[in-house]
C-alpha cells in the first residue's frame, strides 16, 4: 500500500487559525516549551515546534496564492492573521511569528501578487490592538519594529483600497516615526540598532509601495500636499486654547508626523 501525502489547499483556514494557531500558542510560557521529542527509528530526535509553524505558515500561505484565482482563501488568512483578534486573544511571542511567517512568505515568492484583500475596518481594529499591546509593555521596542515591519508587508500585498480614508491612512503611518535611532533603548547593542534599522528601511519601501496605489494610484500625489497644507493652516485639528501657547498636543504631532511620512513615502 502505497501512501500520498494530501495538498495544502485542503486545510481549512479556520483549522489553521483555530486548532494549529491556538496549539501552538498554548505552548508558549509553559514548561513543556516548543521544542518535542520524535522517535525515529528508535532514536530520539529533537524538533522546534517554532521552526516547523514558520515553515508550515509560509508554504500554506504560497499553496493559497497560487491554488484559486480570486484569493478569496487567501484574503481570509492575511484577515485572520492581521486582524485583532489574533493580538488581542494571543501571546506576543506568536503574533510575532505569524506574522513574519505570512509576510515574509507574501513577499518572497513572485508568484504572490496583491490579490488578498484586507478591509480597512479590520486595519482600523488592528492599529488600535496594536497600540494597546505596545503601551502594556509586552512587547520590546525590537519586537515592536518587526511587527510594524511586517504590517507594512501585509499591506503591500493587498488589493489596494478604491475609495483611501485619510483618518485611516495617517493613523497607519503615525505608527512609523521618522528615521531616529532614539526610538532604541538607551544600551541597545550594534545588532539590535542594525536589525531595527533593516526592519524600518524594509516597512518604510513597503508603504511607499501600498501608498503609491491607493485610489487609481495618484491618490498620494494629490493627497500629500493638500494634507500638508490644510495641517499648515489649521484646518486638520480643532485649536484648543491652552495656557501654553507654544504647547503642542499629542494629536497634533502624531498628525504632523504622518502627514510628514506621506510626503516623503511621495
Amino acid at each position: 500500500i502505497r501512501s500520498y501525502s494530501a495538498p495544502l489547499s485542503i486545510v481549512s483556514i479556520g483549522f489553521v487559525v483555530d486548532v494549529v494557531i491556538r496549539s501552538y500558542d498554548s505552548l508558549i510560557g509553559t514548561k513543556v516549551g516548543t521544542n518535542i521529542q520524535i522517535d525515529e527509528g528508535g532514536k530520539l530526535i529533537s524538533e522546534d515546534v517554532t521552526c516547523l509553524l514558520k515553515t508550515f505558515m509560509s508554504n500554506y500561505v504560497k499553496t493559497l496564492a497560487t491554488a484559486e484565482e480570486d484569493n478569496c482563501r487567501l484574503s481570509s488568512l492575511v484577515s485572520a492573521v492581521f486582524g485583532s483578534k489574533l493580538i488581542d486573544t494571543h501571546k506576543i511571542r506568536t503574533v510575532a511569528l505569524l506574522y513574519r511567517s505570512v509576510a515574509d512568505a507574501l513577499e518572497s515568492d513572485e508568484r504572490v501578487t496583491a490579490t488578498a484583500a484586507l478591509e480597512p475596518a479590520t486595519i482600523s481594529a488592528t492599529i488600535r490592538s496594536i497600540q494597546a499591546a505596545f503601551a502594556s509593555g509586552g512587547a520590546p521596542k525590537l519586537l515592536q519594529v518587526g511587527l510594524m515591519r511586517d504590517v507594512s508587508l501585509a499591506l503591500k500585498h493587498t488589493l489596494p483600497w478604491q475609495k483611501p480614508d485619510v483618518s485611516l491612512i495617517l493613523q497607519v503611518l503615525a505608527m512609523y516615526p521618522p528615521e531616529d535611532a532614539s526610538f532604541l533603548s538607551e544600551g541597545s547593542s550594534r545588532f539590535e540598532t542594525t536589525e531595527s534599522k533593516n526592519s524600518e528601511s524594509s516597512a518604510r519601501s513597503a508603504l511607499c509601495a501600498w501608498v503609491r496605489k491607493l485610489g487609481d494610484g495618484k491618490w498620494s500625489t494629490n493627497a500629500a500636499p493638500a494634507l500638508a497644507t490644510a495641517f499648515v493652516s489649521g484646518q486638520l485639528l480643532p485649536f484648543v486654547e491652552t495656557e501654553l501657547s507654544l504647547g503642542v498636543d499629542k494629536a497634533e504631532r502624531e498628525m504632523a508626523m504622518s502627514i510628514c511620512t506621506l510626503c516623503s513615502l511621495e
